[in-house]
């Protein structure tokens, strides 16, 4: 859900997939390279991440990941930090990720629906 304030956007779903839409729909309009500079996470979304997956054993949708990443990091995107969270860590050797159709899986290329496992002993 989303609603109109008073010269912006404001996000109320608690769904990652609403968040999905708010980001695709923000996307769209052109940002301002201060903008870009003032909310970069970086390693701070990979701890997230890993935090997430410990907790998660059998691993969990990308999406579902991410919704739980938000809770710590309102201001994680999904393709600038959380994306790349979990690229860097599949890179590392800490994390892997399954597709969820058994598709061949294009190198970077991430589903939200893919299944992302923390590798064992991490």
């Amino acid at each position: 859900m989303t609603s109109i304030a008073r010269n912006g956007i404001i996000h109320v779903s608690q769904d990652p997939k609403g968040r999905l839409a708010m980001e695709e729909a923000v996307s769209k309009v052109k940002r301002l390279s201060t903008q870009e500079a003032l909310f970069t996470l970086g390693p701070e979304i990979e701890q997230h991440v890993l935090e997430v997956l410990r907790a998660s054993p059998q691993g969990m949708r990308a999406r579902d990941l991410a919704g739980k990443v938000w809770f710590h990091s309102w201001y994680a995107s999904w393709r600038r930090d959380i994306k790349e969270a979990i690229r860097i860590l599949e890179a590392n050797g800490e994390a892997d990720v399954r597709t969820h159709d058994g598709r061949p899986r294009p190198r970077g290329g991430l589903d939200e629906r893919d299944l992302v496992v923390l590798k064992h002993g991490r």
